[in-house]
């Protein structure tokens, strides 16, 4: 009797978690989502019957093929539903193939109940609440939709009837932002069962950025109180920036790194509205130092060293700041705003070198 009483508690906990509210609690804390490093894959139960309830995750490959993909970690809950977990870049478009088999003939439907995890990829904030996700209505053609077949669609998300036997497909786009999406998929009508499935939306590969004798780190929020992680390769230029100026001006105080890419990556909402303006600051190469910490007769010399070494410097007019971007050639999601919108921003390289046309702009 003690024993099925505890496991009652510990299951309305489980329940307790998941759904409360459509938010949960999820703090990645400094340590930035290693999509290596899972756990161990618990062992499915065997049977010899193919599964009544289908529901199956595939992705577009380079190559415009749609191919399914396996989860990265799949186990059955105590009640004998599967559990799912799935990696997808931002704005990544994925397409789900859900199945009802009866020999009775009944029609049936679904509900998919989702939330976004509180504080996963950086993101403390809930007002306004995160943007429904972007889902298409299901039909049995399997080809690649339209961005204009994609609805935003508030949870829970009510499926029609669907003819038993019949494989249905739905897409759906991941968002802009990075997040942990928990998807609770329920077969209804000629079919009785569920499927969990935990969706991380994340940049992999980001660390961060720590303290330093060279530089001070800038910028954290409530919001946002994670603020700079970046690549390997940002991270390295970051410190031999700091070191080769602290060389030239010992004297002067140490340089001040505001934004940086949030610990997932993605979209950085700087007004926590799950919006742009912040275009960049998206796949952890691009970083943000405050100009006025730096003495104007420093800076020449400031952005000498960083044409050197990237090739890439934009001085922002407001506010004022110098944003640094350290590879040209990632995916479009990734890009930065055009070196063309002179309203806001200055190009103060040419190649590897000051350009003298526009260096007193980039000083003053």
């Amino acid at each position: 009797m003690k024993s099925r009483i505890l496991m009652g508690m510990l299951f309305m906990f489980f329940v307790d978690f998941l759904f409360a509210g459509e938010i949960f609690d999820f703090d990645s804390g400094k340590s930035n989502l290693d999509l290596s490093n899972y756990l161990d894959v618990k062992t499915p139960s065997i049977t010899k019957e193919e599964p009544v309830c289908q529901k199956q995750l595939y992705k577009i490959n380079e190559n415009r093929e749609i191919i399914e993909v396996k989860p990265s970690k799949s186990y059955l809950d105590e009640k004998g539903n599967r559990v799912n977990e799935h990696y997808f870049f931002p704005q990544e478009k994925v397409m789900w193939a859900i199945r009802c088999k009866n020999t009775s003939g009944q029609l049936w439907t679904a509900k998919e109940t989702y939330g976004h995890a509180y504080g996963s990829g950086g993101h403390y904030h809930f007002d306004p609440p995160a943007p429904p996700l972007l889902i298409t209505n299901p039909r049995t053609d399997s080809t690649i939709p339209s961005d204009s077949s994609f609805l935003s669609k508030p949870s829970p998300v009510n499926f029609p009837q669907m003819m038993p036997n019949t494989t249905y497909y739905y897409w759906e786009k991941m968002p802009e932002f990075s997040t942990l999406i928990t998807e609770y998929f329920e077969w209804l009508g000629g079919c009785s069962g569920s499927q969990t499935d935990y969706l991380y939306v994340a940049v992999p590969g980001l660390i961060q950025l720590s303290t330093g004798t060279n530089y001070t780190l800038w910028g954290e929020t409530e919001n946002h109180p994670y603020n700079h992680f970046g690549t390997k390769k940002l991270i390295n230029t970051i410190i031999e920036i700091a070191n080769e100026y602290k060389s030239y001006f010992p004297n002067s105080k140490a340089i001040y790194i505001n934004d940086m890419s949030l610990p997932w990556g993605g979209l950085f909402d700087i007004n926590s509205d799950w919006k742009t303006p912040h275009t960049l600051h998206r796949c952890g190469n691009q970083v943000d130092v405050r100009k006025i910490m730096i003495p104007e007769e420093n800076r020449r010399k400031f952005i000498e060293i960083i044409c050197k070494k990237t090739g890439f410097l934009l001085y922002e007019f407001n506010p004022p700041h110098y944003h640094i971007d350290i590879n040209q050639n990632e995916p479009s999601y990734c890009k930065p705003v055009k070196i063309e919108d002179k309203d806001n921003y200055i190009q103060c390289c040419k190649g590897n070198n000051i350009d003298e046309n526009v260096i007193e702009q980039c000083i003053r």
